[in-house]
């Protein structure tokens, strides 16, 4: 059964841009928006935990825009278990609640996005829903084995066969482990300096900071071997090699689009085209030019 409430009509002008970027509530917008030269934004929400535990505010959150939302995110919650938390499962997959949750985003047309997520919860959440799933910002685990964050051929296809689409992350650490390994220590001391300061993670000192550190400790240039592109281009030289939001933000001017300012956090939105096949199962992933904002360039069929 589909909600009755009025949908929320697009504000385009959702950015500073309004001719590159539109926000997008319904697939129909999406296709409208796709005839033009903005990018498609639909709204997305990056935790489950921000639900509180509470099922009536999955509709609260659709009624304001929501189109996605990403189950977990840095550790276990209410819904199911983060491939990032290093302590023992605490569900082994979907909890009840999120079987809940996942039920009344397919009913209000909420897409289910299982980036962050374990294999488990991942695997609970496409057998759950009833219309397709997505990995909004996911790479493959061929290129970096034994790294849960990255999906799986397994997952890969589990996604493909609902409908669904996988999104690349070209941050560094996504695409190869030795990335990962090298950043490490930098962003171990990042953290114990922030913490030592008493910062708050996403305040102005800490970011500022962090800033400057990877100014100091830039990744290198990735080539061609290192993406996903599909015309082979080499990739863009990254602002920090840990997570994807300097990816974001650095593929965003290829656009021509300045970046926003560099804050925590946040899923990058895309414009979608289709990758090769590279020795794994990517012939069904999706890659992505990121534009920093927490949506999907895709069309994904609701219920």
């Amino acid at each position: 059964m589909t909600s009755t409430k009025t949908r929320p009509t697009p504000r385009w002008g959702a950015t500073d841009h309004p001719t590159e970027f539109a926000l997008a509530t319904s697939p129909n917008e999406v296709r409208q928006i796709a005839t033009t030269e903005a990018v498609a934004l639909p709204l997305g929400m990056e935790n489950g935990a921000g639900l509180g535990g509470e099922l009536d505010n999955v509709e609260h959150f659709y009624d304001r825009g929501i189109r996605y939302i990403t189950l977990t995110h840095g550790a276990h919650n209410r819904l199911g278990d983060s491939s990032y938390d290093d302590a023992e499962p605490r569900w082994n997959g979907l909890s009840p609640f999120g079987e809940q949750v996942i039920a009344e985003m397919n009913r209000l047309g909420i897409m289910v996005d299982v980036s962050h997520v374990t294999d488990a919860t991942a695997l609970d959440a496409i057998e759950q829903s009833d219309a397709p799933v997505i990995a909004s910002h996911s790479s493959c685990r061929h290129f970096t084995p034994g790294w849960e964050r990255n999906v799986s051929d397994e997952l890969i296809e589990g996604i493909a066969d609902t409908g669904g689409v996988v999104m690349i992350t070209f941050g560094s650490s996504f695409l190869r482990n030795a990335y990962r390994d090298r950043d490490a220590p930098i962003r171990d001391a990042m953290n114990a300096h922030i913490d030592s300061m008493g910062w708050a993670e996403d305040s102005r000192e800490a970011v500022v900071y962090e800033q400057q550190t990877r100014r100091e400790h830039p990744a290198r240039l990735l080539g061609p071997s290192d993406s996903a592109d599909p015309r082979g281009e080499p990739a863009p030289r990254l602002d920090g090699g840990g997570g994807h939001r300097g990816a974001a933000f650095r593929m965003r001017t290829l656009r021509g689009v300045p970046p926003p300012p560099q804050g925590r956090g946040g899923s990058e939105g895309a414009s979608v085209r289709a990758c090769r096949s590279s020795g794994t199962t990517t012939g069904r992933v999706f890659s992505s030019v990121a534009t920093g904002a927490a949506s999907l360039g895709a069309l994904v069929r609701h219920r």
